[in-house]
Order: C-alpha cells, then structure tokens, then sequence
C-alpha cells in the first residue's frame, strides 16, 4: 500500500488516503496532482510547493489600525501575505494581493475578518472599533 497527497494547482491539500501503487495514477482528478510522501500530513499540516511537502506556518503578525473620518470609522489591516482569501465580516469574501485591507464601517462594534492562504494555518483577526 501507498500513502497519497491529492492536490490542486495552488498547493492545497484536497485529500490523503492509501492504495495500490498501480492505482496511485487513478486518485487525482481533473486539475489535480498526486503526491507520495514520505510522512503522515493532512490539510490542516501541510500544502505543497512545487511538488515538495511543506508544513503551515503561522501567518506574520497582521498590525490593524481603526481611524474615526466624520462619523464613519475605517479599519486598515496590513502585512497580509500575497494570494490571501480574507472572509469579512459580513461573508464577503476577497482575495488580497497588495498586502492591505481597508474597511469602512458606520458605527462601533466588533468586527472578525478570517485570514486563510495555502501557506499559512487560519487566521482570526478581530478588530474593535
């Protein structure tokens, strides 16, 4: 028997299992690729990086600022790595790619933006206003 990583063309894990070597090549489906590690993983370890196993890593510390412009309040996240799905708090969901989030809200409160990008494990940032 063999262990196998399916994945997709960004890296992320879409599946792990055994088989029979001769059906390994039967396990990815279109837009997928199949890995053999050499270790146990799982999506919430690891992704893959041109065709080698990586582990998550923590995502660098996102530095937030809340300013007060005439009555609306804008939140700024930045250093968010390049290719990051940010889910706002009312479930739209971006992707960014320049490294800051800008949001304007009207009235205090707390608001959670979720971070998720392949190389990183998930990330909660919650800001108050």
């Amino acid at each position: 028997m063999a262990r196998y990583v399916v994945y997709n063309p960004l890296g992320t894990i879409q599946r792990v299992g055994s088989c029979s070597e001769d059906d390994l090549p039967f396990q990815a489906g279109a837009g997928e690729f199949v890995l053999v590690p050499d270790i146990a993983c799982s999506d919430a370890t690891h992704y893959v990086l041109d065709g080698e196993l990586q582990e998550l890593q923590d995502f660098p510390e996102i530095t937030q600022e809340v300013a007060n412009d005439s009555g609306e309040y804008t939140i700024t996240l930045a250093n968010i790595p390049e290719k990051t799905s940010v889910t706002w708090p009312d479930y739209f969901i971006s992707q960014e790619n320049d490294g800051t989030l800008e949001c304007v809200v009207a009235f205090p409160d707390e608001y959670l933006f979720v971070l998720e990008n392949v190389c990183y494990f998930p990330l909660e940032v919650v800001v108050n206003v």
